[in-house]
């Protein structure tokens, strides 16, 4: 667990936006859906977290949301509070799962494992600071996330006890059962996230590019973090790079056998890239698609045919494989489909060409002389080159000599002047500095003759300086250096580890009754603080009816959805519509209000709890509906 939400008593920072009723709408809202005893689990534990937030002094602002789309499978409950005496906010996102026949909560299945990890980092893109979003507001390193597996499931005893003052202030807030655990890791998971980031990362480049192409952004390029570290794979892997021209900028060219590659990864960027294209400048084919799909179901292997229904959308690629966009086309296109995706030639062909049409037949286009470390990027005459490698040296040389052991070690903490692109020792990454395979590390290029003119002049003069040149052995940790391998890096394996720094298990929690009884015992205890009842029990009972409906209301809007605050009525509405004379009759509604009923001819012919029972009866009609 991360200790950045360590208790500063003197912080009063408040979460921005807090005022703007703009700002407490989170838009993209997935329908809720889940079955009934999922729903109830759900809807009630949204409802004992509202609960004990309203009533606790120690939180300053809180925004509660529920099925918060595009996040993955965090949406459950996502909470964002700040608290007293914690320097920054929390964001809290809860996946619930009800399960039965005493199952255990693991990680061993490599699916879940990598649905859960895709969650985190969608909900990590998500943070930008400035956002509409009162929820995804900051940067997400200055925030203390939590992600949350909370069930009724066991434990399978791997796990390991979480400490600090937010697990604490957790336990407090959510547990029903066991206080929360961290799960444990292999180098087997450790390997499969990495792989994870890596296509996750490629798809994201290959969109990059393709908008940086179509944008003309030419200028911005190396301003992206992403393309600092793939630039030299794309520039060894992807493009053919010119000489520097004399305008200053360089120029990049498709290998030939791009659109056939076959290589996993470039494949990757590739479909990415050109999804990108075709999606941008995708054409409309409306009057003449039948035309088109007729022609193709003649003649398949028509390049120019094919080409044309994937420039309109029509036949799109989802991992590599053309598909078309409309599921329910009659079944002698998708068969007709299925032989293309056997032909390689064909489909790579139409694809190329596509993209061709839709970038006006070039597939050739400017990059700064940075992209691809070609060569140190080092401009100006002989006297400026020579005097900035001068000093580049000395540094590099103080380093060295600076150094214990074997390991040379290049990070952050290095002076930015020294470490940068422009100017600086990472663009001799991929020519002069190279990857030693042998020991996972970084060394000077024996070959000098290979390098280009201004890397070739820095090598001799190294070598002048520095006593046993070929032992040098550099573990670099610096983000704007350059990959030079698709291999798992140390930046990967930081991004997993957080990733498992922020996992929790909250196992066998109660169930949506013990969550019930909770929620009532914490009413009772909270009423009979306001006020003398003859019957208290019986009051919170009702009390509570009314609040489940309201949070189940809330829980079932559709599409978009208002944040719950420290503002919200919900349980003072409850509260209010409660009296002693309807008390009675909300007490005998309490439990047809999570009743299943079947309906036949309009005429109720079954109703029962499913709480009481596991399925209803096979044979009974489809129509149903549950009365909340």
């Amino acid at each position: 667990m991360s200790d950045s939400a360590k208790p500063n008593k003197g912080n009063k920072k408040e979460i921005k936006g807090g005022k703007n009723k703009k700002k407490n709408i989170f838009k993209s809202k997935r329908a809720g859906t889940s079955g009934i005893r999922g729903q109830l689990y759900e809807t009630k534990l949204l409802g004992l977290i509202l609960f004990k937030i309203l009533q606790d002094e120690e939180i300053e602002e809180f925004y509660l949301a529920t099925n918060v789309d595009e996040i993955g499978m965090f949406d459950d409950i996502c909470l964002r509070a700040k608290l007293k005496g914690f320097d920054i906010p929390i964001n809290v996102f809860i996946q619930a799962k009800h399960r039965e026949n005493d199952k255990l909560l693991t990680l061993n299945n490599k699916k879940d494992l990598t649905n859960c990890f895709n969650s985190y980092l969608s909900i990590k893109r998500r943070f930008q600071p400035g956002n509409d979003d009162v929820l995804f507001q900051g940067n997400f390193n200055e925030i203390d996330c939590v992600f949350v597996m909370y069930t009724t499931a066991k434990d399978d005893g791997t796990g390991k006890p979480c400490e600090g003052d937010l697990v604490t202030y957790l336990n407090r807030l959510i547990s029903t059962g066991n206080p929360g655990s961290q799960p444990s890791y292999t180098d087997e998971d450790m390997d499969l996230l990495c792989q994870q980031i890596l296509e996750e990362q490629l798809i994201t480049l290959g969109q990059k590019i393709a908008r940086y192409i179509l944008d003309d952004a030419k200028s911005q390029i190396m301003n992206d973090e992403l393309v600092l570290r793939y630039h030299f794979i794309l520039g060894k892997e992807v493009f053919d790079i010119s000489n520097v021209l004399d305008e200053g900028h360089r120029m990049a060219s498709f290998k030939s056998d791009f659109f056939s590659e076959t290589l996993k990864f470039i494949k990757i960027f590739k479909h990415a890239f050109c999804s990108e294209i075709i999606e941008k400048r995708k054409i409309d084919i409306t009057n003449e698609i039948q035309e088109l799909l007729a022609s193709f179901l003649s003649e398949p292997d028509d390049i120019e045919n094919l080409s044309k229904l994937i420039r309109g959308s029509v036949v799109t690629f989802k991992h590599g494989k053309p598909e078309f966009r409309d599921k329910v086309i009659p079944h002698q296109y998708k068969e007709t489909l299925e032989g293309i995706n056997n032909n390689n030639r064909v489909k790579n062909e139409a694809l190329e060409l596509a993209v061709k049409e839709s970038l006006k037949h070039s597939l050739e286009f400017k990059v700064p002389a940075t992209f691809g470390n070609k060569d140190l990027a080092i401009r100006g005459d002989d006297k400026k080159i020579d005097k900035r490698l001068d000093h580049l040296c000395k540094k590099l040389v103080d380093v060295i000599e600076k150094t214990e052991g074997d390991k040379i070690i290049i990070d952050e903490t290095m002076d930015d002047g020294f470490l940068r692109l422009n100017g600086g020792i990472a663009s001799a990454v991929g020519n002069l500095i190279v990857y030693d395979d042998n020991c996972n590390l970084f060394k000077f290029c024996e070959d000098c003759e290979s390098l280009d003119k201004v890397a070739k002049r820095f090598h001799k003069l190294l070598k002048s300086k520095i006593q046993h040149f070929e032992n040098c052995r550099f573990d670099i940790r610096a983000k704007v250096f350059p990959k030079l391998s698709l291999d798992r890096s140390e930046y990967d394996e930081l991004i997993v580890k957080d990733f498992f720094s922020k996992l929790m298990f909250y196992t066998s929690q109660g169930d949506e009754n013990d969550v019930e009884e909770k929620i009532i015992d914490e009413i009772k205890r909270h009423q009979a603080k306001q006020v003398q009842l003859n019957n208290p029990i019986k009051k919170s009972e009702a009390i509570f009816l009314r609040y489940h409906d309201e949070i189940q209301k809330w829980w079932m809007v559709p599409k978009e959805g208002e944040y719950l605050t420290k503002d919200s009525d919900l349980y003072m509405k409850a509260v209010d519509s409660t009296s002693a004379f309807n008390m009675m009759t909300a007490l005998n509604l309490i439990r047809f209000s999570q009743r299943v009923v079947y309906v036949e001819n309009g005429r109720v012919i079954e109703s029962y709890d499913p709480t009481e029972r596991d399925t209803p009866n096979r044979d009974r009609p489809k129509a149903s509906c549950t009365v909340a």
